[in-house]
């Protein structure tokens, strides 16, 4: 849209597709003067467009970047994660993870030991 916008905003374009030529308010000064407001604030538009457009071609290849990131720690991630028969739990854990999960069986346990 800002694309299609920026198009006719740009040059002579925006008086052909507005309607107002050169001389569209007349050619007395009151005239001339609010044709230059005109201009003035159409050339404020456009720049403002211009401003925008970069932007948002700004933001869009910034998350084009962090998708792709993402996706390549993805690819990396599974390819060094082997899980075992059962399809849930690695297949070689790391040492580390393995001594987090066996001390994590030998906590104490906490809340009411005896439910009766």
């Amino acid at each position: 849209m800002l694309r299609t916008f920026d198009k006719h905003a740009n040059g002579t374009a925006t008086h052909v597709h507005t309607g107002l030529g050169k001389d569209a308010f007349g050619t007395f000064v009151e005239a001339t003067d609010l044709q230059g407001r005109y201009d003035s604030m159409r050339n404020a538009l456009r720049d403002i467009l211009n401003q925008l457009q970069k932007a948002v071609d700004e933001a869009q290849h910034k998350a084009e970047l962090t998708a792709s990131s993402y996706e390549e720690h993805e690819h990396r991630t599974a390819k060094k994660l082997k899980l075992a028969g059962d399809g849930w739990s690695a297949a070689a854990p790391s040492k580390a993870s393995e001594n987090a999960y066996q001390d994590g069986l030998h906590l104490p346990q906490w809340g009411n030991k005896n439910p009766d």
